[in-house]
């Protein structure tokens, strides 16, 4: 299984799938992540790329994904799709990724058609400079690494196909601001060589779930505090609005509303360059604070 590969090379092997049979297909990458465990992000993004592989070629509108279990990174991924529904201008796909024999990818999806209506966009981005005006994270993370925990420094200055410039960056980790809010401009540079708006959307649900979770424990932890934090996504919705390239910066404004009985709620809105919104990205995540000794 390949878990390492130049960041270049990164997206168009997400995207990469081997036909198995009919409506069947095993990923051929995973991206590594802490301690084996399986970034969600790139279920959401292969699932979506073998349901594509089964509709007609229309723009993808929503997906729904649950994960039942958790994945592991150094082993591949099988994943087979239903047909729901072919209609006129609309079509639905279930997809299921299965791993050693456990569901880790439980996903609604659906396609569209596109046609001509009315057009309205009453969700204006926030005001924050732009990506140029703030220091890159992983840049920021080093320079402040006296500042931080060990465990946090170490953490936040990892390599990950995903560029990426807080907005407020030392009021949030240096100043462990309470704020259920976070702004963040993200891309992955490696996206500037696919082709097709399919293509594009599978990285933008990739992106969709970087720190987006994180949100829920704003309020009541400082970012840093990894060691104490409990946090797992159980289900992530999405809606795609416009054509996107994730290979330039799009602004990612996230909040958290409510968090209770163990669970958290946090939305995203993604913009591009212009101000328009162009997805909306909806988790919630079982949360918890760990006790240290």
């Amino acid at each position: 299984m390949i878990t390492n590969l130049p960041e270049s090379e990164v997206a168009q092997a997400l995207l990469e799938l081997e036909a198995l049979g009919h409506n069947r297909f095993r990923n051929c990458y995973n991206q590594d992540s802490q301690a084996g465990m399986m970034f969600g992000g790139q279920l959401l993004a292969q699932g979506l790329a073998a349901a594509q592989e089964t509709t007609p070629p229309w723009s993808v509108h929503n997906c729904n994904a649950y994960f039942p279990s958790p994945g592991n990174s150094r082993e591949p991924v099988e994943f087979s799709v239903e047909v729901v529904r072919d209609g006129k201008r609309f079509a639905n796909r279930r997809v299921t990724g299965v791993q050693d024999g456990k569901i880790i990818l439980d996903m609604l999806c659906a396609f569209h058609a596109a046609k001509g209506g009315p057009e309205h966009d009453y969700c204006p981005p926030p005001q924050v400079p732009p990506p140029e005006d703030l220091i890159p994270e992983i840049e920021f993370v080093k320079k402040h690494a006296d500042s931080l925990p060990a465990i946090a420094a170490a953490a936040f200055s990892q390599a990950f196909p995903v560029e990426i410039c807080i907005v407020d960056a030392e009021k949030i980790f240096i100043d462990h601001s309470a704020d259920p809010r976070r702004n963040y401009w993200f891309r992955m540079p490696s996206a500037c060589g696919l082709s097709s708006e399919a293509q594009q959307n599978c990285i933008l649900a990739f992106l969709s779930d970087y720190r987006l979770g994180a949100v829920t424990l704003a309020p009541h932890l400082s970012p840093v505090a990894l060691e104490r934090m409990i946090i797992a996504t159980l289900n992530h919705s999405m809606w795609f609005h416009q054509a996107v390239d994730t290979s330039d910066w799009l602004l990612f404004a996230t909040d958290s509303p409510w968090a209770a009985h163990g669970r958290g709620l946090a939305r995203g809105a993604i913009y591009n360059r212009e101000g328009e919104l162009v997805a909306t990205a909806v988790q919630e995540l079982m949360v918890g604070i760990r006790d240290l000794p």
